[in-house]
C-alpha cells in the first residue's frame, strides 16, 4: 500500500518545478542541501527521493532550456524539420501544421533538438498534395518564435514562463514541403469510420472533435459557447474519453478467448493508438499513463491507490518536461483528475458518482482558471450533469455503428439533442481577477483537501477558501493610473486606465485581437471597455473591434468617418448593431473637445467629417488626451503630406504614439520639435517585412527614447495626477 505517497510527491515536485522555473539556482540549492540528509536515518528515504527525481527534473530543465538558447540563436535562419504530421488547418491566408516527434536539423544537416512538437506555417491557402495525418512530413523554412503574447506588466507571473517556448517554421512556399504517406496516414485512412457515418454534416464534424481529437472540425460558433458554458472537455479528446474507450475496448475483448489480465494490456494497446491521434496531449498522456501504473502494479500485486496513480504519472511527465508545470491543460488534467479519484469511494451510489463529480472537478478546476483565463462558468456543474451521460451514450453508439450494427440514426439524433441543449442554454459567465497569493492559497487548498481525502474537514477547506478568493476577485478590483500598450504584434492597441475608466485606442488586428488582445484583457481584469477610439479602418487597427465587442461590453465607439466599401468596417457594423453599440464620428469642426471621466480630448484631424472614398491614412483621427498632468498623442497612420499639414497644429506632449508604426513616410522634419515628447512608443511586430521602425524616423527622433513593443514586449506606463511627479515612472520600462 502506498497510502498517498504517489500524490504527495507529485504535489511537492510541483511546486518544485514552480520553483525551478522562477529560480533555478535556489532550485539547485535545495538539492545540494538534501545530501547531508542521506545520512540521517529518518530522512533517507525522503532525501533519496528528491534527489533522485528532482535531479531527473533539474536535468531535464537544464537540457531544454540549452536546447532553446542555442534555436533562439538560430531565429531567422533556414532549417529543415521532419516529423509526423498531426493536424493541418487553413486559415485566412495561410495554412498551419503540426508535427509531432519532430527533429530539427540546419542547413548543414546537423541535429538542433530532440524529437518535440513544432508548428509550420506556408503562405496560401491552396491545397497540399499528400498531407494527410499520420504522414511523414518534412518542411523546409526560417526558425520563427511563435508567440501568443507576452505579459511582462505587472500581472505576471511564473506560469505564463511556457508561453514563451513556441518555435514555429515559416515557410516560403508550399514545394518546400514533402509528405511521404507512412504505416500509420495508411492505417488511419483505411480506418476511418467518419467517412461512411451516415450522419449529418453538422453532427459528423461534432462527432471528429468528440473522438479524434480534432479541434478544428468543431463550428467555431459551437466551440465558443461550449467553452463558456464549461463543457469544452468533453468535446475534445480528454483523459475523460480516453477511460471510455479504455472501457469499450475492455467489452469488446470480451469475445475472444483471452486471459482477464491480458485482456486489460490488450485494451491499453488499443487505447494506445489514440495518442498519436490527440498529438499526446497532457490529459491523454495523463490518463494513459494512469491506466498503465495502475496495472503494472496490480500485476506485481502491490496495492495502489487511484490517486497514487495520478501522482505517479504526473511525476513522469514532470520529468519528461518540467516546463509542463505552466500550461494550463496540465494543471487542469492532474488537478481534475486527482480531486475526482480522491473523493469517489468504492461504496458510494451511481447518483452520488454523479453528483461528486461535477462539483470536485469545478472546484479543483478553479484556480486555474482563475489564473490563466480570468473567467468563471458556476453554470458549468449543472450542465455536467446533464450533458456527461448524453455524451457517454454517444461514445457508445458510435462505436457500435463503426463495427456494422445499425444504430447511426440513433447516434445522429443524439448528437442533434447535444447540439440542441447546448444552443439553449445560456452562458453566464464570471470575468474573475484574483491576486497571486489567493490563488496560490486556492491552490495549496485543493492540494489539502485531495490528500484529505474524503473527509468532511477537505471539502470545508476548500470550499471556504474558494468563497474567500470568489469574493475577493469579483469585489475588488485595482483601478491603476496608467498607458498599456499591449504586444500584437504588427498592429496597435493602446489601453488608457484612469478613474476606474477604461479607454482602447484602436483594437489590432482580426487574429492579433483573437490570439492577443482580447486574452490579455481578460488576464489583466478588464470588465467593461468605456470607450473605443478607431483612427481608420484599416485591419491592423480596427480588424479586432468585432472580437472585443463580442467578448466585453462597450460603452461607445468613435471613428472619423464611414467605408461601406470595406471589409473590416463591414464586419466591425456588425459586431456593434449586434450588441446595441452606438459609433459616432469626430472631426476637428465639429467636435473639437471631449470631456470623459479623467481626460480631455482634443481632436486635431480630419478638420470635417470625410465624404466619400479616400486614401484610408489620410482619413486617420490625430487626437492630444490629456490626464493631470501626462498628455499623449495618438497620430493613427497619418503620413506623408497630411501629417505634414498638421505639423503646426500640434504641441507638446508627454508621451507620441509613432505615427504608422514609424515608417519612413511619417519621418517628416519638424514633427519632433512640434511635439518634444519624453517617449516615442512604437507599435510593431518582430521581424515585421516591413522593417518599422524605419532608420529614418530613428534618426528624427535619436534623442528621444523609442521604445517598441517588438523588442519590449508588453509596454506600460505609470501616469500621475499632481505635479511635480515624473510620468516616465513606469512597470517594465527602463528610464533611459
Amino acid at each position: 500500500m502506498l497510502s498517498d505517497r504517489g500524490t504527495a510527491a507529485f504535489f511537492f515536485f510541483l511546486f518544485f518545478s514552480l520553483v525551478l522555473l522562477s529560480c533555478p539556482v535556489f532550485a539547485f540549492i535545495l538539492l545540494v542541501a538534501a545530501v547531508p540528509a542521506l545520512f540521517v536515518p529518518k530522512l533517507r528515504q525522503n532525501a533519496a527521493l528528491l534527489l533522485v527525481v528532482g535531479g531527473l527534473i533539474f536535468t531535464s530543465f537544464s537540457i531544454r532550456s540549452f536546447q532553446e538558447h542555442r534555436l533562439e540563436n538560430l531565429i531567422g535562419t533556414p532549417v529543415t524539420v521532419s516529423g509526423i504530421l498531426h493536424d493541418i488547418h487553413k486559415e485566412d491566408r495561410f495554412i498551419s501544421g503540426t508535427l509531432l516527434f519532430a527533429t530539427l536539423k540546419n542547413y548543414r544537416d546537423k541535429r538542433l533538438a530532440l524529437p518535440g512538437t513544432i508548428r509550420f506555417t506556408v503562405s496560401g491557402t491552396s491545397p497540399l498534395p499528400g498531407m494527410i495525418p499520420g504522414s511523414i512530413v518534412s518542411v523546409t523554412g526560417k526558425l520563427r518564435k511563435h508567440r501568443v503574447y507576452r505579459n511582462t506588466g505587472t500581472d505576471r507571473t511564473w506560469f505564463y514562463l511556457s508561453r514563451h517556448r513556441l518555435f514555429s517554421v515559416s515557410v516560403p512556399d508550399h514545394r518546400m514541403i514533402k509528405a511521404d504517406p507512412g504505416l500509420l496516414s495508411a492505417i488511419l485512412k483505411k480506418v476511418n469510420p467518419f467517412t461512411s457515418l451516415n450522419v449529418s454534416p453538422l453532427n459528423r464534424r461534432i462527432l471528429r472533435g468528440m473522438i479524434a481529437g480534432d479541434r478544428n472540425a468543431l463550428p467555431d460558433a459551437f466551440t465558443d459557447k461550449v467553452r463558456d458554458l464549461g463543457i469544452y472537455h468533453l468535446f475534445v479528446v480528454s483523459g475523460f474519453h480516453f477511460g471510455i474507450l479504455f472501457s469499450i475496448a475492455y467489452l469488446l475483448l470480451f469475445l475472444l478467448p483471452i486471459r482477464p489480465r491480458a485482456r486489460k494490456w490488450l485494451a491499453l494497446a488499443l487505447v494506445t493508438l489514440m495518442l498519436p491521434v490527440t498529438g499526446f496531449s497532457p490529459s491523454g498522456l495523463r490518463a494513459w499513463l494512469m491506466i498503465f501504473v495502475f496495472l503494472l502494479f496490480r500485476a506485481r500485486e502491490i496495492d495502489v491507490t487511484p490517486s497514487d496513480a495520478v501522482g505517479m504519472a504526473g511525476l513522469l511527465l514532470l520529468v519528461w518536461n518540467p516546463f509542463h508545470v505552466g500550461d494550463p491543460g496540465f494543471l487542469l488534467s492532474f488537478l481534475v483528475a486527482g480531486a475526482i479519484v480522491s473523493v469517489i469511494d468504492a461504496g458510494d451510489k451511481w447518483w452520488q458518482v454523479w453528483l461528486k463529480i461535477p462539483i470536485v472537478a469545478f472546484l479543483a478546476a478553479s484556480p486555474v482558471l482563475f489564473l490563466f483565463f480570468h473567467r468563471l462558468a458556476p453554470l458549468s456543474i449543472l450542465v455536467n450533469l446533464l450533458v456527461t451521460p448524453l455524451v457517454i451514450v454517444i461514445f457508445y453508439l458510435f462505436f457500435f455503428t463503426a463495427f456494422g450494427l445499425p444504430f447511426a440514426p440513433v447516434l445522429n439524433r443524439a448528437v442533434s439533442l447535444l447540439t440542441a441543449l447546448t444552443d439553449r442554454v445560456s452562458p453566464h459567465v464570471l470575468t474573475v481577477w484574483a491576486p497571486l497569493p489567493l490563488v496560490m492559497l486556492l491552490f495549496a487548498a485543493a492540494g489539502t483537501a485531495i490528500l484529505l481525502r474524503n473527509k468532511r474537514r477537505g471539502f470545508g477547506i476548500l470550499a471556504s477558501v474558494f468563497a474567500i478568493t470568489l469574493f475577493v476577485s469579483i469585489v475588488w478590483r485595482p483601478s491603476p493610473e496608467c498607458l498599456r500598450i499591449p504586444d500584437t504584434g504588427q498592429s496597435q492597441a493602446v489601453l488608457l486606465q484612469t478613474h476606474g475608466k477604461n479607454y482602447l485606442f484602436d483594437a489590432a488586428g482580426l487574429w492579433e485581437s483573437r490570439l492577443a488582445l482580447v486574452p490579455w484583457l481578460q488576464a489583466i481584469g478588464i470588465r467593461k471597455i468605456d470607450a473605443v477610439f478607431l483612427s481608420h479602418f484599416d485591419s491592423d487597427h480596427a480588424g479586432g473591434l468585432a472580437g472585443v465587442a463580442d467578448s466585453f461590453p462597450v460603452g461607445q465607439v468613435y471613428a472619423p468617418y464611414l467605408d461601406g466599401h470595406s471589409f473590416t468596417f463591414n464586419r466591425d457594423f456588425s459586431a456593434l448593431a449586434r450588441h446595441n453599440i452606438p459609433l459616432r464620428l469626430l472631426s476637428a469642426i465639429r467636435t473639437p473637445k471631449l470631456r470623459f471621466p479623467g481626460i480631455l480630448i482634443r481632436v486635431l484631424h480630419p478638420e470635417s467629417v470625410i465624404r466619400g472614398s479616400a486614401p484610408t491614412n489620410a482619413c486617420s483621427l490625430v487626437l492630444k488626451v490629456k490626464t493631470g498632468i501626462t498628455s499623449v498623442l495618438f497620430p493613427g497612420d497619418l503620413d506623408g503630406e497630411a501629417l505634414l499639414k498638421l505639423i503646426p497644429r500640434l504641441s507638446h506632449a508627454d508621451i507620441l504614439l509613432a505615427p504608422h508604426h514609424g515608417s519612413r513616410h511619417a519621418a517628416i522634419s519638424g514633427l519632433e520639435k512640434a511635439v518634444s515628447p519624453r517617449f516615442v512608443i512604437v507599435c510593431c511586430g518582430r521581424h515585421n517585412r516591413f522593417h518599422f521602425p524605419s532608420p529614418g524616423f530613428l534618426r528624427l527622433f535619436r534623442d528621444i527614447p523609442v521604445l517598441t513593443t517588438a523588442a519590449r514586449g508588453e509596454i506600460t506606463i505609470k501616469l500621475t495626477n499632481s505635479r511635480g511627479k515624473d510620468c516616465g515612472k513606469k512597470y517594465g520600462v527602463e528610464k533611459e
